[in-house]
């Protein structure tokens, strides 16, 4: 029922992208990334036999251990649909503002020269750093960035809590 919404929303988006735009597919706790190639063709890390570009959190590729990218993953050409997998996709080049973006044809022969590349690392290694790889020779992933402030600021939060328990709160000693 869904895809009766999103089927329309995809295909007007399909009708603007231009070769070597980047592509994110919404999915429900992160975003999917992939770059267009032309022909309705997106180039994106994904799960071997699609495992996790559904759903991560099945594929077991979710982390590295010891920074070691797990080979669950792989660069591959899909059409665009089938990455979109009922997502709501979305020309994303918002970091053309801090990155100067390669010609199209040079996108497009970085991409096809990736596909068959296996690896995989939450981190460093993601469908998000492929594509900004693939567009401003950066790996880069917004994702990863945002999640790490959270955890930074989430430390920040602890510490300040426990510090001010110990100082106000944690010593009523009764004697």
């Amino acid at each position: 029922m869904a895809s009766c919404y999103v089927d329309p929303h995809n295909s007007t988006i399909l009708k603007t992208l231009k070769i070597g735009d980047l592509v994110e597919f919404p999915r429900m706790l992160y975003s999917h990334w992939g770059v267009y190639i032309g022909n309705q063709q997106i180039v994106h890390l994904t799960g071997i036999d699609n495992a996790g570009s559904k759903d991560a959190f099945t594929s077991g590729s979710l982390f590295s251990v010891c920074g070691e990218n797990f080979a669950k993953a792989c660069v591959k050409i899909d059409d665009f649909f089938k990455v979109a997998q009922g997502c709501k996709a979305k020309r994303n080049n918002d970091k053309d503002a801090k990155c100067k973006p390669l010609n199209p044809q040079e996108i497009v022969r970085r991409a096809k020269a990736m596909v068959g590349v296996i690896g995989y690392n939450l981190i460093w290694n993601n469908c998000e750093h492929l594509a900004a790889y693939l567009r401003y020779d950066v790996k880069w992933s917004e994702q990863v960035d945002k999640a790490a402030e959270a955890a930074v600021w989430t430390g920040a939060l602890a510490a300040v809590s426990l510090l001010a328990y110990n100082l106000f709160g944690g010593s009523n000693d009764k004697k």
